[in-house]
């Protein structure tokens, strides 16, 4: 295993592992979000599931995790 000593190949590679699937998963959800109605944002897939709008939050709310786990040094749960 190699240790690359250029900093923005790290990025660049982190990036890449948290983003990869991004561009998909962002496309679906959009779509979903297009074809469900304003008034059923209390809707829940199952009981012990987020709500349709706590779920659109937590996605839009995605990138800044990244964002958050790249330029952080330490994190706390909550």
């Amino acid at each position: 295993m190699s240790v690359s000593t250029n900093p923005s190949n790290d990025t660049t590679s982190m990036l890449d592992m948290l983003y990869s699937d991004f561009e998909a998963e962002h496309a679906a959800t959009r779509r979903l979000l297009e074809r469900f109605p304003d008034s059923r944002h209390d809707w829940r897939p199952h009981e012990h599931s987020r709500t349709l709008a706590e779920l659109a939050t937590h996605v839009a709310d995605i990138p800044n995790r990244g964002v958050a786990i790249l330029t952080t040094n330490e994190m706390q749960a909550g």
